[in-house]
């Protein structure tokens, strides 16, 4: 293997790498979809198709002179979905398949999909339930890669909950998903997973929408194609409670996200076993109909981007002001810092045991920002502009980078 394409991983041979990330370079270019907005679907059906070009300036996220490549990215998209209430039952359905074509590296060439379908019912009694299954494929990100590769992670999720009417305003809840995630790279195989979670609990609910859940939750993941390796990870359970909310405070704010303590306990790699706080929360203002700002919060703990067996604590901060100078036209721009503590690095010594590192633990600091403009001259038709740039510091050098991506984007939707 030529040198420029190697990354040193430190005390971690190159099976032990982990890619558990649900996004690609283009993905990084603005933050996620807030979850105050939801999936893009609407009324009725529809169907639509897009085209971006873009330029990416280090594909391969590597330090500068050190395997950095650049790249023209060109990305075609087919989508469809619906949004429909009949009689008792809501269903929504979305489906989307987009090919990637990297012009100057062709090894992350790939196709994904994205399906997704939910059937929200109201039966006699004030019973609710609520069940999904949805499909993602992403392209796993080069930064925590130790080799230059291409891996399309396809995560396959089911979900369902019911909700029994205990007194005014008051709901149990009984919850449970399951999620199977398969890595198409062989490398990256022994990290495959299976997880299944069970949530019990209780739901105080005004209005139609204000919501907040104190859930207790239990979850086991273990992976079936890890036991061969030498290090010799089965599986892993999580113990913890959350509170989980949807509030309106007024016709101009709300919030959504979870505060919570997590406990996690391998089976095999104790050393990696954690308790720790964690919480997500998107607050959204909009103080008039031309100005939003979003702000957002996030205490992780455990596994740090695509790195599954090297635990972090992850905290990040994020701020999108956007503004609409005209009815078509939406400007939008955010900044978004974050920093990843690891817990210490573990290393594979004698027959597979694993064993604690004397070295200084890893810590990353991570700033990206961006711009964006979208301009719908017609209802079906919208053009948009992204500029994006992103730079990590580290203690260990083999994992800085910087990145720059501009991205133009013409979609019609009928």
């Amino acid at each position: 293997m030529p040198l420029e394409l190697f990354r040193p991983r430190g005390l971690l041979s190159v099976v032990l790498v982990t890619v558990v990330c649900n996004c690609g370079a283009l993905a990084q270019i603005l933050p996620p979809p807030d979850a105050i907005v939801g999936p893009p679907v609407e009324l009725g059906p529809y169907f639509g198709a897009a085209v971006s070009t873009a330029y990416d300036n280090n594909v391969t996220q590597m330090p500068g002179g050190a395997g950095a490549r650049d790249s023209w990215i060109d990305v075609a998209k087919l989508l469809g979905g619906f949004d429909r209430t009949f009689d008792r039952q809501h269903v929504t359905a979305y489906a989307e398949v987009d090919r990637s074509v990297y012009r100057q590296e062709s090894l992350y060439d790939y196709t994904a999909a994205d399906l997704r379908a939910d059937v929200k019912s109201n039966f006699p009694s004030n019973i609710n339930t609520d069940f999904g299954f949805s499909r993602t494929q992403t392209l796993a990100r080069a930064e925590d890669l130790n080799t230059i590769r291409r891996n399309v992670i396809t995560t396959d999720a089911a979900n369902g909950s019911i909700y029994f009417p205990i007194a005014v305003n008051w709901h149990s809840v009984i919850a449970g998903n399951g999620s199977l995630l398969r890595n198409s790279n062989e490398i990256d195989r022994p990290t495959n997973q299976n997880t299944a979670e069970g949530d019990l609990g209780f739901r105080y609910q005004t209005g139609a929408k204000n919501y907040v859940d104190l859930l207790a939750r239990a979850a086991h993941t273990t992976y079936p194609d890890g036991a061969g390796t030498g290090y010799g990870n089965t599986s892993y359970r999580d113990r913890g409670a959350e509170l989980r909310t949807v509030w309106k405070f007024s016709g101009s704010s709300q919030v959504v996200g979870h505060v919570g303590y997590l406990q996690r306990r391998y089976e095999n790699l104790t050393l990696l076993n954690f308790s720790a706080p964690t919480y997500e929360l998107t607050y959204l203002w909009t103080p008039s109909y031309k100005t939003i700002l979003t702000l957002y919060v996030l205490r992780q703990a455990g596994p740090a981007g695509d790195s599954g067996y090297l635990e972090a604590v992850t905290h990040t901060y994020r701020i999108t002001p956007a503004y609409l100078p005209a009815e078509k036209i939406r400007l939008e721009t955010y900044y978004q810092w974050s920093s990843l503590d690891y817990y210490g690095n573990v290393q594979v010594l004698g027959a597979g045991v694993p064993q604690s590192a004397a070295s200084t633990s890893r810590g990353d600091a991570d700033s990206n920002y961006g711009v964006a403009a979208m301009w719908t001259p017609l209802r079906w038709l919208m053009l948009k502009l992204d500029l994006h740039h992103e730079q990590r510091s580290s203690n260990e050098f083999q994992f800085e980078f910087s990145e720059n991506v501009a991205m133009l984007t013409v979609q019609a939707k009928f």
